[in-house]
């Protein structure tokens, strides 16, 4: 899968970054991708500068750096070292320092965890994720403590991609693709029509609003089937749907129903809508869903 190549892993030695990192590695060995080990040690913030300028100036940046290698060799790459994984311990902002890294080196592909800090709520996706998410130069895969991914263990047989026929979903379904041969697994193509309160009068007068539904659900069928022929690249195992529903939830049912082990999606479908924004659906999947969530742009 060329188009993931360099992979990006931030980590902070929590429990959630050990499930970041081994679902990476499992990637990177099959598709011999190179790993970044990111982490970022945050500039100091002190009261006090009087104190502070004792503290640091007996403390040199390059012995903290020599620390934490140190520290992520044991943790993530002992008993790894055949693959091929390069550390990188940098000083600065979280966030900033994450985005500008990923630029730098081209990454394809962030793998992080959703919320790094114990006690949170699992409906809490966490700030440096949701800023990254939101600021990304590359598709982001959140992996959540829950998930529970072993070394080598993480494999895909079920993806599940939502589209709404926008530029970014048809971007989603191509990445799914490219996962789905590496990993022989099979796609399920949803989409869900949002049923709305008001029609248009024109539409009234010959149609009632279940003709209306039905009317709609029959031309998105037929432009899902374009999207795979188009877009698909000749893979066979694709199916697809139409739903009428919320969203979330039919979404949601729809990954529960087939046990997927990967959702892709895009991040924001409207156009003219902000790249700093997450979309709300998407947003509550990275939340909510029993699986990893990969968002493209």
């Amino acid at each position: 899968m060329k188009n993931i190549e360099r992979i990006v892993v931030p980590v902070d030695f929590s429990s959630g970054c050990i499930n970041a990192f081994n679902l990476a590695l499992s990637l990177a060995k099959k598709n011999g991708s190179k790993i970044y080990i990111l982490h970022i040690v945050s500039e100091p913030q002190v009261i006090d500068p009087l104190y502070a300028s004792d503290f640091y100036s007996n403390v040199s940046f390059d012995d903290i750096r020599s620390e934490l290698e140190k520290e992520i060799r044991n943790t993530y790459i002992k008993g790894n070292e055949g693959t091929n994984i390069e550390i990188r311990v940098l000083k600065g902002y979280p966030v900033s320092g994450i985005i500008e890294f990923s630029k730098d080196v081209k990454a394809d592909l962030i793998v992080m965890a959703t919320h790094a800090r114990k006690g949170l709520s699992h409906a809490v996706i966490g700030s440096v994720a949701e800023k990254v998410l939101r600021t990304s130069p590359c598709p982001v895969l959140t992996v959540k403590l829950s998930h529970e991914i072993k070394p080598d263990k993480f494999d895909i047989k079920k993806i599940l991609v939502p589209v709404d026929l926008s530029e970014h979903s048809e971007k989603a379904f191509e990445l799914a693709v490219d996962f789905a041969s590496l990993f022989n697994a099979n796609i399920d193509v949803l989409n869900v029509i949002q049923p709305i309160s008001f029609y248009p009068y024109y539409y009234s007068d010959f149609f009632s609003k279940e003709g209306i539904i039905k009317r709609m659900e029959e031309e998105i069928k037929v432009r899902l089937g374009l999207l795979i022929e188009e877009k698909g690249k000749g893979f066979k195992n694709i199916t697809h749907q139409v739903r009428v529903g919320e969203p979330f939830h039919e979404i949601l049912e729809k990954e529960n129903s087939i046990k997927a082990d990967l959702i892709i999606m895009g991040t924001h479908g409207r156009t003219g809508i902000s790249h700093a924004l997450i979309g709300s659906v998407a947003e509550r999947l990275i939340r909510l869903a029993k699986c990893p969530v990969m968002t493209v742009k």
